[in-house]
């Protein structure tokens, strides 16, 4: 399977909503404003879980390109 991520389906729809999208510099979680004040607040700046095997990640142009549309941008460090 290539460009994929395994989401729990609440997260799976709030993804598709371009609520909450992967930060790829460091593979973290970004949440959409409306998200920092509700019970998935918690989940801002989590890292995700990637494989072992680089074949096997999902896309960092594709979740870039995700990001970019959907207008999360990356909090500066």
């Amino acid at each position: 399977i290539t460009n994929g991520l395994l989401l729990r389906g609440d997260i799976h729809t709030l993804f598709d909503l371009g609520e909450i999208t992967v930060n790829t510099s460091d593979w973290t979680l970004v949440l959409g404003e409306r998200m920092t004040s509700s019970s998935y607040a918690d989940l801002a700046g989590t890292s995700i879980t990637l494989p072992q095997d680089p074949s096997k990640r999902p896309s960092a142009a594709a979740l870039d390109q995700h990001r970019f549309l959907v207008g999360l941008q990356t909090p500066q460090r």
